[in-house]
């Protein structure tokens, strides 16, 4: 669907044996481990303009109201409450993902898991993403994989902060939106965590109250 437009391109394949030969990247390196915050930055802008140019939506992949559905099944695991999740946050999430689905004006096909790890230094493009989820949204959506991970301890709001600046300038996106979708996202990343049994459901608490500071200052 990408066609190589920012994304590692795709050679051959065979669905049934569920098989895929794909373009060889070098050097590889990811962008965590290249440069400093801002430079790091400015290369993840670079590639979410590039996958954003020419992908439309399409009826072969879930929705972000496919995976928000998640929200619903937390309050039927936790029958009707929240669990350890604060009860102020769910609301917002609920509250904000659904006026935030409702409400996409330009629905295209996104990567999904934009983040550190998954966007390579390449030949052919400086920078190329790898390993795409697939989901339709929008690229207010697209951006919080990238604003949530890799953020520096002792540092990390001051840091989400000036990812969402240097991204919502850079990408023309609307910083609200933008917001809204981090926290709710945040909550939705929590939950996904509870009900697989793993760690980091706190941290990504922590990072939807940190949206929720950023969003009452919009």
């Amino acid at each position: 669907m990408f066609a190589g437009e920012g994304m590692v391109r795709l050679l051959d394949a065979d669905p049934d044996q569920g098989l895929m030969l794909l373009e060889k990247v070098m050097p590889g390196v990811t962008l965590d481990a290249v440069g400093q915050e801002e430079e790091q930055t400015r290369a993840a802008v670079e590639v979410l303009g590039r996958l954003r140019r020419t992908n439309s939506a399409s009826a072969l992949f879930p929705t972000v109201a496919d995976w928000f559905e998640g929200l619903g099944r937390m309050r039927e695991h936790f029958h009707g409450g929240t669990g350890p999740l604060p009860e102020k946050l769910v609301e917002l999430a609920e509250a904000w993902s659904a006026k935030l689905i409702s409400t996409i004006r330009e629905p295209r096909l996104l990567h999904g898991d934009l983040h550190h790890g998954n966007i390579l230094s390449a030949a052919r493009e400086p920078w190329l993403a790898i390993d795409p989820k697939g989901v339709i949204g929008e690229t207010e959506y697209e951006c919080i994989a990238y604003l949530r991970n890799h953020l520096p301890k002792g540092d990390e709001q001051d840091t989400l902060r000036r990812r969402v600046e240097h991204l919502v300038k850079g990408l023309d996106v609307q910083r609200d939106r933008v917001l809204a979708w981090g926290l709710s996202h945040s909550i939705l990343s929590a939950w996904w965590h509870l009900g697989e049994n793993t760690e980091g459901w706190e941290d990504a608490v922590r990072q939807a109250e940190w949206f929720e500071l950023l969003l009452k200052h919009t």
